[in-house]
């Protein structure tokens, strides 16, 4: 069974009393919308504009604010224990590092951690050894 982005939001959305807080926080303030505005920039003076606040500013804001929510929660984002909250993260972290052609959480040694946590469940771990190539 093939989890689209979509769908994970629903089940986020459907389970909201655990996660409400942090799928909230890292839809709305990683700023998926900067990133993508800049990755989907065709002109390329307009794009080189937006990547200095981006990288300087806007991403290591928000990176050091997930990061200190997952050190107070023992390396995960909610009840110190993988939850949908964690994969949810990886999955558009991915997407996001992607579009951003950079590893968003080199600098930030939990988030990096738990996105090699995630990545070593078994059935992600199969899932991502095998899915399509595609650009991000």
């Amino acid at each position: 069974m093939i989890i689209h982005r979509q769908q994970t939001d629903c089940i986020l959305w459907c389970d909201r009393p655990k996660h409400t807080f942090l799928s909230n926080f890292i839809v709305a303030n990683i700023s998926v919308a900067e990133v993508a505005s800049y990755h989907y920039d065709q002109d390329e003076a307009s794009k080189e504009k937006k990547w200095g606040p981006l990288k300087n500013e806007t991403v290591p804001y928000y990176m050091s604010k997930l990061e200190e929510v997952v050190e107070k929660n023992n390396g995960y984002f909610v009840g110190g224990k993988l939850t949908w909250a964690d994969i949810y993260f990886v999955g558009i972290l991915d997407y996001l590092s992607g579009m951003a052609k950079e590893d968003l959480v080199k600098k930030f040694p939990k988030l990096k951690a738990l996105k090699e946590h995630v990545l070593a469940v078994p059935a992600i771990k199969a899932w991502v050894e095998k899915r399509p190539e595609t650009e991000m």
